[in-house]
Protein backbone atom coordinates (compact mmCIF):
# COMPACT_ATOMS: atom_id res chain seq x y z
CA UNK A 1 0.00 0.00 0.00
CA UNK A 2 1.40 3.38 -0.99
CA UNK A 3 0.91 6.59 0.98
CA UNK A 4 0.99 10.10 -0.40
CA UNK A 5 2.27 12.90 1.82
CA UNK A 6 -0.19 15.82 1.87
CA UNK A 7 1.28 17.92 4.65
CA UNK A 8 5.08 17.82 4.87
CA UNK A 9 5.13 19.98 8.00
CA UNK A 10 2.85 17.59 9.86
CA UNK A 11 4.98 14.63 8.84
CA UNK A 12 8.13 16.34 10.10
CA UNK A 13 6.44 17.14 13.39
CA UNK A 14 5.24 13.57 13.68
CA UNK A 15 8.70 12.20 12.93
CA UNK A 16 10.29 14.51 15.44
CA UNK A 17 7.60 13.95 18.04
CA UNK A 18 5.55 10.91 18.98
CA UNK A 19 4.49 8.74 16.09
CA UNK A 20 3.28 5.16 15.83
CA UNK A 21 5.45 2.98 13.64
CA UNK A 22 4.09 0.51 11.08
CA UNK A 23 4.65 -3.16 11.91
CA UNK A 24 6.15 -4.10 8.57
CA UNK A 25 8.96 -1.54 8.59
CA UNK A 26 12.47 -1.69 10.03
CA UNK A 27 13.28 1.49 11.90
CA UNK A 28 15.60 0.80 14.82
CA UNK A 29 16.43 -2.83 13.98
CA UNK A 30 16.82 -4.76 10.74
CA UNK A 31 15.26 -8.13 9.93
CA UNK A 32 18.43 -10.07 10.75
CA UNK A 33 18.46 -8.63 14.25
CA UNK A 34 14.79 -9.44 14.77
CA UNK A 35 15.20 -13.05 13.64
CA UNK A 36 18.22 -13.56 15.87
CA UNK A 37 16.36 -12.03 18.82
CA UNK A 38 13.44 -14.38 18.29
CA UNK A 39 15.72 -17.42 18.36
CA UNK A 40 17.55 -16.04 21.40
CA UNK A 41 14.29 -15.59 23.32
CA UNK A 42 12.95 -19.04 22.41
CA UNK A 43 16.12 -20.84 23.50
CA UNK A 44 16.55 -19.17 26.88
CA UNK A 45 12.85 -19.04 27.73
CA UNK A 46 12.55 -22.75 26.94
CA UNK A 47 15.48 -23.59 29.22
CA UNK A 48 14.03 -21.40 31.96
CA UNK A 49 10.58 -22.97 31.58
CA UNK A 50 11.94 -26.52 31.83
CA UNK A 51 14.24 -25.72 34.78
CA UNK A 52 11.52 -24.02 36.80
CA UNK A 53 9.05 -26.77 35.95
CA UNK A 54 11.52 -29.32 37.32
CA UNK A 55 11.76 -27.30 40.55
CA UNK A 56 7.97 -27.12 40.88
CA UNK A 57 7.51 -30.83 40.25
CA UNK A 58 10.19 -31.64 42.81
CA UNK A 59 8.32 -29.54 45.33
CA UNK A 60 5.06 -31.34 44.58
CA UNK A 61 6.76 -34.70 45.08
CA UNK A 62 8.27 -33.67 48.41
CA UNK A 63 5.98 -30.94 49.68
CA UNK A 64 5.50 -32.77 53.00
CA UNK A 65 9.19 -33.25 53.79
CA UNK A 66 11.13 -30.42 52.14
CA UNK A 67 10.91 -26.72 51.27
CA UNK A 68 9.77 -25.54 54.65
CA UNK A 69 10.23 -21.92 55.60
CA UNK A 70 12.50 -20.03 55.26
CA UNK A 71 13.32 -21.66 51.90
CA UNK A 72 9.69 -22.07 50.77
CA UNK A 73 9.73 -18.75 48.78
CA UNK A 74 12.11 -20.46 46.32
CA UNK A 75 9.12 -22.46 45.12
CA UNK A 76 7.02 -19.37 44.45
CA UNK A 77 10.02 -17.72 42.84
CA UNK A 78 10.21 -20.69 40.46
CA UNK A 79 6.48 -20.43 39.75
CA UNK A 80 6.84 -16.77 38.80
CA UNK A 81 9.72 -17.42 36.43
CA UNK A 82 7.94 -20.42 34.94
CA UNK A 83 4.99 -18.23 33.90
CA UNK A 84 7.34 -15.40 32.96
CA UNK A 85 9.16 -17.71 30.55
CA UNK A 86 5.79 -18.91 29.26
CA UNK A 87 5.05 -15.30 28.27
CA UNK A 88 8.03 -15.40 25.90
CA UNK A 89 6.94 -18.74 24.49
CA UNK A 90 3.37 -17.53 24.06
CA UNK A 91 4.60 -14.63 21.98
CA UNK A 92 6.40 -17.14 19.73
CA UNK A 93 3.33 -19.38 19.52
CA UNK A 94 1.03 -16.49 18.60
CA UNK A 95 3.63 -14.98 16.24
CA UNK A 96 5.11 -11.59 16.96
CA UNK A 97 2.94 -9.49 14.64
CA UNK A 98 -0.31 -10.74 16.17
CA UNK A 99 0.94 -9.60 19.57
CA UNK A 100 2.60 -6.26 18.84
CA UNK A 101 0.41 -4.90 16.05
CA UNK A 102 -2.92 -3.11 16.01
CA UNK A 103 -4.97 -1.68 13.16
CA UNK A 104 -5.43 1.79 14.54
CA UNK A 105 -4.30 5.36 14.00
CA UNK A 106 -3.71 6.21 17.67
CA UNK A 107 -0.97 8.82 17.82
CA UNK A 108 -0.68 9.08 13.99
CA UNK A 109 -2.07 12.16 12.25
CA UNK A 110 -4.78 11.18 9.78
CA UNK A 111 -4.08 14.21 7.56
CA UNK A 112 -0.74 12.70 6.65
CA UNK A 113 -2.14 9.86 4.56
CA UNK A 114 -4.34 9.32 1.56
CA UNK A 115 -5.23 5.72 0.84
CA UNK A 116 -7.78 3.94 -1.27
CA UNK A 117 -10.29 1.43 0.04
CA UNK A 118 -10.88 0.61 3.71
CA UNK A 119 -7.53 -1.04 4.42
CA UNK A 120 -5.84 0.33 7.53
CA UNK A 121 -2.09 -0.09 8.13
CA UNK A 122 -1.03 -2.33 11.01
CA UNK A 123 0.78 -0.22 13.58
CA UNK A 124 2.87 -1.19 16.58
CA UNK A 125 0.95 -0.99 19.85
CA UNK A 126 2.03 2.24 21.53
CA UNK A 127 -0.55 2.94 24.22
CA UNK A 128 -3.73 1.05 24.80
CA UNK A 129 -5.46 -2.27 25.12
CA UNK A 130 -6.87 -2.76 21.62
CA UNK A 131 -4.92 -6.01 21.14
CA UNK A 132 -6.02 -8.71 23.61
CA UNK A 133 -2.96 -10.85 22.86
CA UNK A 134 -0.77 -7.91 23.77
CA UNK A 135 -2.53 -7.53 27.12
CA UNK A 136 -2.13 -11.24 27.92
CA UNK A 137 1.59 -11.27 27.13
CA UNK A 138 2.09 -8.06 29.10
CA UNK A 139 0.34 -9.53 32.14
CA UNK A 140 2.45 -12.70 32.07
CA UNK A 141 5.69 -10.79 31.68
CA UNK A 142 5.25 -7.79 33.94
CA UNK A 143 3.10 -9.25 36.73
CA UNK A 144 5.15 -12.38 37.30
CA UNK A 145 8.49 -10.64 36.85
CA UNK A 146 7.64 -8.10 39.53
CA UNK A 147 6.22 -10.87 41.72
CA UNK A 148 9.48 -12.81 41.39
CA UNK A 149 11.45 -9.79 42.59
CA UNK A 150 9.22 -9.44 45.65
CA UNK A 151 9.45 -13.17 46.41
CA UNK A 152 13.22 -12.84 46.43
CA UNK A 153 12.87 -10.06 49.00
CA UNK A 154 10.54 -12.33 50.99
CA UNK A 155 13.13 -15.12 50.83
CA UNK A 156 15.85 -12.85 52.17
CA UNK A 157 13.49 -11.59 54.88
CA UNK A 158 12.56 -15.13 55.88
CA UNK A 159 16.23 -15.98 56.27
CA UNK A 160 16.58 -12.83 58.35
CA UNK A 161 13.79 -13.98 60.67
CA UNK A 162 15.46 -17.37 60.97
CA UNK A 163 19.12 -16.43 61.36
CA UNK A 164 18.87 -13.08 63.17
CA UNK A 165 15.50 -13.01 64.91
CA UNK A 166 15.70 -16.71 65.81
CA UNK A 167 12.28 -17.61 64.43
CA UNK A 168 11.47 -21.25 63.77
CA UNK A 169 9.92 -22.66 60.61
CA UNK A 170 6.45 -22.83 62.15
CA UNK A 171 6.65 -19.25 63.38
CA UNK A 172 7.58 -18.00 59.92
CA UNK A 173 4.82 -20.11 58.36
CA UNK A 174 2.29 -18.45 60.67
CA UNK A 175 2.93 -15.06 59.03
CA UNK A 176 3.27 -16.42 55.49
CA UNK A 177 -0.17 -15.08 54.54
CA UNK A 178 1.29 -11.58 54.74
CA UNK A 179 4.08 -12.67 52.40
CA UNK A 180 1.51 -13.82 49.85
CA UNK A 181 -0.55 -10.66 50.25
CA UNK A 182 2.44 -8.45 49.47
CA UNK A 183 4.09 -10.63 46.83
CA UNK A 184 0.93 -11.16 44.78
CA UNK A 185 -0.96 -7.98 45.63
CA UNK A 186 1.63 -5.30 44.90
CA UNK A 187 2.42 -6.48 41.34
CA UNK A 188 -1.32 -6.68 40.70
CA UNK A 189 -1.75 -3.04 41.71
CA UNK A 190 1.12 -1.97 39.46
CA UNK A 191 -0.25 -3.97 36.53
CA UNK A 192 -3.72 -2.48 36.96
CA UNK A 193 -2.24 1.02 37.09
CA UNK A 194 -0.39 0.40 33.82
CA UNK A 195 -3.50 -0.94 32.12
CA UNK A 196 -5.68 1.92 33.33
CA UNK A 197 -3.08 4.46 32.27
CA UNK A 198 -2.71 2.71 28.90
CA UNK A 199 1.05 2.67 29.37
CA UNK A 200 1.78 -0.75 27.88
CA UNK A 201 3.47 -0.78 24.51
CA UNK A 202 5.13 -3.21 22.13
CA UNK A 203 8.74 -3.56 21.12
CA UNK A 204 9.76 -3.41 17.49
CA UNK A 205 12.65 -5.79 18.17
CA UNK A 206 11.13 -8.51 20.35
CA UNK A 207 7.45 -8.17 19.51
CA UNK A 208 6.68 -8.35 23.25
CA UNK A 209 4.17 -6.15 25.00
CA UNK A 210 5.65 -4.66 28.14
CA UNK A 211 5.99 -1.20 29.63
CA UNK A 212 8.52 1.50 28.84
CA UNK A 213 9.46 0.64 25.25
CA UNK A 214 8.52 4.13 24.10
CA UNK A 215 7.42 5.93 27.26
CA UNK A 216 10.29 7.08 29.46
CA UNK A 217 8.03 8.10 32.34
CA UNK A 218 6.45 4.63 32.49
CA UNK A 219 9.86 2.98 32.21
CA UNK A 220 11.20 4.97 35.12
CA UNK A 221 8.13 4.75 37.34
CA UNK A 222 7.06 1.15 36.77
CA UNK A 223 10.41 -0.58 36.26
CA UNK A 224 13.56 1.26 37.30
CA UNK A 225 12.27 2.64 40.61
CA UNK A 226 10.52 -0.48 41.98
CA UNK A 227 13.24 -2.88 40.81
CA UNK A 228 15.94 -0.74 42.41
CA UNK A 229 14.06 -0.49 45.70
CA UNK A 230 13.40 -4.22 45.93
CA UNK A 231 16.99 -5.06 44.98
CA UNK A 232 18.45 -2.82 47.68
CA UNK A 233 16.10 -4.23 50.34
CA UNK A 234 16.87 -7.81 49.38
CA UNK A 235 20.63 -7.26 49.35
CA UNK A 236 20.39 -5.61 52.76
CA UNK A 237 18.60 -8.59 54.31
CA UNK A 238 20.95 -11.11 52.69
CA UNK A 239 23.99 -9.22 53.96
CA UNK A 240 22.62 -9.25 57.50
CA UNK A 241 21.81 -12.95 57.18
CA UNK A 242 25.31 -13.91 56.08
CA UNK A 243 26.94 -11.82 58.79
CA UNK A 244 24.79 -13.47 61.45
CA UNK A 245 25.56 -16.93 60.10
CA UNK A 246 29.28 -16.11 60.03
CA UNK A 247 29.13 -15.27 63.72
CA UNK A 248 27.41 -18.59 64.39
CA UNK A 249 30.14 -20.31 62.39
CA UNK A 250 32.82 -18.72 64.53
CA UNK A 251 31.11 -19.84 67.73
CA UNK A 252 30.86 -23.37 66.38
CA UNK A 253 34.60 -23.37 65.71
CA UNK A 254 35.36 -22.10 69.22
CA UNK A 255 33.26 -24.87 70.71
CA UNK A 256 35.16 -27.44 68.62
CA UNK A 257 32.03 -28.70 66.96
CA UNK A 258 32.29 -31.82 64.86
CA UNK A 259 33.84 -31.43 61.42
CA UNK A 260 30.75 -32.81 59.69
CA UNK A 261 28.61 -30.10 61.30
CA UNK A 262 30.96 -27.38 60.15
CA UNK A 263 30.99 -28.75 56.62
CA UNK A 264 27.19 -28.83 56.44
CA UNK A 265 26.91 -25.33 57.83
CA UNK A 266 29.52 -24.06 55.35
CA UNK A 267 27.53 -25.64 52.53
CA UNK A 268 24.40 -23.91 53.71
CA UNK A 269 26.13 -20.53 53.80
CA UNK A 270 27.61 -21.17 50.36
CA UNK A 271 24.22 -22.03 48.90
CA UNK A 272 22.63 -18.88 50.28
CA UNK A 273 25.51 -16.72 49.08
CA UNK A 274 25.61 -18.26 45.60
CA UNK A 275 21.85 -18.07 45.16
CA UNK A 276 21.88 -14.43 46.28
CA UNK A 277 24.59 -13.57 43.77
CA UNK A 278 22.84 -15.44 40.96
CA UNK A 279 19.77 -13.32 41.59
CA UNK A 280 21.18 -9.96 42.67
CA UNK A 281 23.76 -9.62 39.90
CA UNK A 282 21.43 -10.39 36.95
CA UNK A 283 18.75 -8.11 38.39
CA UNK A 284 21.28 -5.29 38.72
CA UNK A 285 22.32 -5.83 35.10
CA UNK A 286 18.68 -5.72 33.98
CA UNK A 287 18.20 -2.44 35.83
CA UNK A 288 21.30 -1.09 34.10
CA UNK A 289 19.84 -2.04 30.70
CA UNK A 290 16.61 -0.24 31.56
CA UNK A 291 18.58 2.86 32.54
CA UNK A 292 20.39 2.69 29.20
CA UNK A 293 17.03 2.61 27.42
CA UNK A 294 15.69 5.42 29.58
CA UNK A 295 18.57 7.70 28.61
CA UNK A 296 18.33 7.08 24.86
CA UNK A 297 14.70 6.29 24.02
CA UNK A 298 13.84 9.82 22.99
CA UNK A 299 17.03 10.11 20.98
CA UNK A 300 16.31 6.87 19.13
CA UNK A 301 12.68 7.76 18.47
CA UNK A 302 13.55 11.13 16.95
CA UNK A 303 16.76 10.07 15.27
CA UNK A 304 18.55 13.22 16.38
CA UNK A 305 21.58 11.73 18.10
CA UNK A 306 24.03 13.94 16.23
CA UNK A 307 21.94 16.22 14.07
CA UNK A 308 22.32 19.96 14.31
CA UNK A 309 19.87 22.75 13.65
CA UNK A 310 20.69 22.86 9.95
CA UNK A 311 19.97 19.13 9.60
CA UNK A 312 16.66 19.62 11.39
CA UNK A 313 15.71 22.33 8.93
CA UNK A 314 16.65 20.11 5.98
CA UNK A 315 14.68 17.13 7.34
CA UNK A 316 12.63 15.46 4.63
CA UNK A 317 10.68 12.26 4.16
CA UNK A 318 13.73 10.45 2.79
CA UNK A 319 16.44 11.54 5.22
CA UNK A 320 14.14 11.05 8.23
CA UNK A 321 14.19 7.32 7.54
CA UNK A 322 17.94 7.49 6.91
CA UNK A 323 18.58 9.20 10.26
CA UNK A 324 16.49 6.63 12.12
CA UNK A 325 18.46 3.78 10.57
CA UNK A 326 21.80 5.45 11.22
CA UNK A 327 21.20 5.88 14.96
CA UNK A 328 20.03 2.50 16.20
CA UNK A 329 20.36 1.11 19.74
CA UNK A 330 22.90 -1.58 20.54
CA UNK A 331 21.45 -5.02 19.95
CA UNK A 332 23.83 -6.54 22.51
CA UNK A 333 22.19 -4.58 25.33
CA UNK A 334 18.80 -6.09 24.55
CA UNK A 335 20.24 -9.60 24.27
CA UNK A 336 21.95 -9.16 27.62
CA UNK A 337 18.72 -7.94 29.22
CA UNK A 338 16.75 -10.94 27.95
CA UNK A 339 19.41 -13.40 29.10
CA UNK A 340 19.80 -11.88 32.56
CA UNK A 341 16.06 -11.71 33.12
CA UNK A 342 15.73 -15.47 32.44
CA UNK A 343 18.92 -16.82 34.01
CA UNK A 344 17.51 -16.34 37.51
CA UNK A 345 14.74 -18.82 36.78
CA UNK A 346 17.33 -21.33 35.61
CA UNK A 347 19.31 -20.75 38.81
CA UNK A 348 16.36 -21.78 40.98
CA UNK A 349 16.85 -25.32 39.68
CA UNK A 350 20.22 -25.48 41.43
CA UNK A 351 18.52 -25.09 44.82
CA UNK A 352 16.88 -28.52 44.53
CA UNK A 353 19.84 -30.29 42.97
CA UNK A 354 20.85 -32.85 45.59
CA UNK A 355 21.08 -36.55 46.25
CA UNK A 356 17.67 -36.51 47.87
CA UNK A 357 16.11 -35.05 44.73
CA UNK A 358 17.76 -37.76 42.66
CA UNK A 359 16.37 -40.49 44.91
CA UNK A 360 12.91 -38.94 44.85
CA UNK A 361 12.78 -38.79 41.07
CA UNK A 362 14.18 -42.29 40.80
CA UNK A 363 11.47 -43.63 43.07
CA UNK A 364 8.79 -41.74 41.17
CA UNK A 365 9.96 -42.95 37.77
CA UNK A 366 10.22 -46.49 39.09
CA UNK A 367 6.66 -46.23 40.35
CA UNK A 368 5.43 -45.01 36.96
CA UNK A 369 7.28 -47.75 35.10
CA UNK A 370 5.90 -50.41 37.37
CA UNK A 371 2.38 -49.10 36.87
CA UNK A 372 2.96 -49.43 33.15
CA UNK A 373 4.11 -53.00 33.59
CA UNK A 374 0.76 -53.84 35.10
CA UNK A 375 -0.85 -52.89 31.80
CA UNK A 376 -1.37 -56.07 29.70
CA UNK A 377 -0.61 -54.16 26.51
CA UNK A 378 2.92 -53.53 27.74
CA UNK A 379 3.65 -57.23 28.13
CA UNK A 380 3.80 -57.75 24.37
CA UNK A 381 6.46 -55.05 23.88
CA UNK A 382 8.65 -55.34 26.94
CA UNK A 383 10.68 -58.49 27.33
CA UNK A 384 13.60 -57.57 29.50
CA UNK A 385 14.24 -54.27 31.30
CA UNK A 386 17.30 -53.69 33.47
CA UNK A 387 16.60 -51.85 36.70
CA UNK A 388 18.44 -50.57 39.74
CA UNK A 389 16.79 -52.10 42.80
CA UNK A 390 17.18 -50.14 46.04
CA UNK A 391 17.09 -51.88 49.38
CA UNK A 392 17.41 -50.50 52.90
CA UNK A 393 19.65 -52.67 55.07
CA UNK A 394 19.53 -53.01 58.82
CA UNK A 395 22.06 -50.21 59.28
CA UNK A 396 19.79 -47.71 57.55
CA UNK A 397 21.92 -47.53 54.38
CA UNK A 398 20.60 -47.84 50.85
CA UNK A 399 22.23 -50.62 48.87
CA UNK A 400 21.83 -51.00 45.13
CA UNK A 401 22.12 -54.05 42.96
CA UNK A 402 21.16 -54.63 39.34
CA UNK A 403 18.11 -56.75 38.68
CA UNK A 404 16.41 -57.96 35.52
CA UNK A 405 12.75 -58.06 34.73
CA UNK A 406 11.69 -61.25 32.97
CA UNK A 407 8.55 -61.07 30.92
CA UNK A 408 6.84 -63.86 32.82
CA UNK A 409 7.27 -62.21 36.24
CA UNK A 410 6.34 -58.59 35.67
CA UNK A 411 3.57 -58.42 38.23
CA UNK A 412 5.70 -59.97 40.96
CA UNK A 413 8.50 -57.58 40.17
CA UNK A 414 6.19 -54.59 40.36
CA UNK A 415 4.85 -55.69 43.70
CA UNK A 416 8.39 -56.13 45.02
CA UNK A 417 9.57 -52.84 43.56
CA UNK A 418 6.58 -51.00 45.02
CA UNK A 419 7.56 -52.23 48.46
CA UNK A 420 11.13 -51.04 47.89
CA UNK A 421 9.86 -47.61 46.80
CA UNK A 422 7.71 -47.33 49.90
CA UNK A 423 10.62 -48.36 52.10
CA UNK A 424 12.84 -45.77 50.48
CA UNK A 425 10.21 -43.05 50.87
CA UNK A 426 9.73 -43.94 54.51
CA UNK A 427 13.47 -43.97 55.03
CA UNK A 428 13.85 -40.60 53.31
CA UNK A 429 11.03 -39.10 55.35
CA UNK A 430 12.34 -40.38 58.65
CA UNK A 431 15.87 -39.36 57.73
CA UNK A 432 14.68 -35.90 56.78
CA UNK A 433 12.75 -35.49 60.02
CA UNK A 434 15.66 -36.63 62.15
CA UNK A 435 18.03 -34.44 60.16
CA UNK A 436 15.86 -31.39 60.69
CA UNK A 437 15.76 -32.12 64.39
CA UNK A 438 19.50 -32.54 64.36
CA UNK A 439 19.93 -29.27 62.50
CA UNK A 440 17.74 -27.37 64.92
CA UNK A 441 19.68 -28.63 67.89
CA UNK A 442 23.16 -28.16 66.51
CA UNK A 443 23.18 -25.37 63.92
CA UNK A 444 21.08 -22.99 65.92
CA UNK A 445 22.49 -23.40 69.39
CA UNK A 446 25.22 -20.80 69.04
CA UNK A 447 23.96 -17.32 69.86
CA UNK A 448 26.00 -14.59 71.41
CA UNK A 449 24.10 -12.90 74.20
CA UNK A 450 24.60 -11.07 77.44
CA UNK A 451 24.90 -14.27 79.45
CA UNK A 452 27.22 -16.09 77.08
CA UNK A 453 26.16 -18.62 74.47
CA UNK A 454 22.46 -19.42 74.25
CA UNK A 455 20.85 -22.37 72.56
CA UNK A 456 18.28 -21.21 70.01
CA UNK A 457 17.08 -23.12 66.96
CA UNK A 458 17.62 -21.99 63.39
CA UNK A 459 15.07 -23.38 60.99
CA UNK A 460 15.30 -24.18 57.32
CA UNK A 461 18.61 -26.01 57.21
CA UNK A 462 18.04 -28.65 54.58
CA UNK A 463 18.90 -32.22 55.38
CA UNK A 464 20.34 -32.82 51.94
CA UNK A 465 23.29 -30.47 52.30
Amino acid sequence: MKFQVLDQTLYEQSCLGECTLPCDRDYMFDQASKKFTEKWMVVWSSICFVATLFTLLTFLLERDTRFRYPERPVVFLSLCYNLYAFGYLLRYILHGDSVKCQKSFNGFHMNLLVYSGSIEPALIVSSGMDNSYCVIVFTLLYYFYMASVIWWVVLSFAWYLSAVRQWGAESIANVSQYFHLIAWGLPALLSIAILIGRSLDASELTGLCFVGHHNTAALFGYLIIPLSIFLVIGIGFITIDLLAMRNIRKQMSLQQERTVDLIKFDKLMARIAIFSVTYGLPTAVVIGCYIYEYLYIQIWSTGLLSTNDQEKEDLTLDNCQEILQRHRPLLEIYMLKIFMSLIVGIATCTWVMSRKTFLTWKSTLCYCICMRFKNPAAKATVALIPQQQNQVNVRGQISRKPCELPLIDQQNFCATEMNVVEQQKNYTTSSDASSRQYDYRHYGKYRSGGGGLKKQPISGVSADL
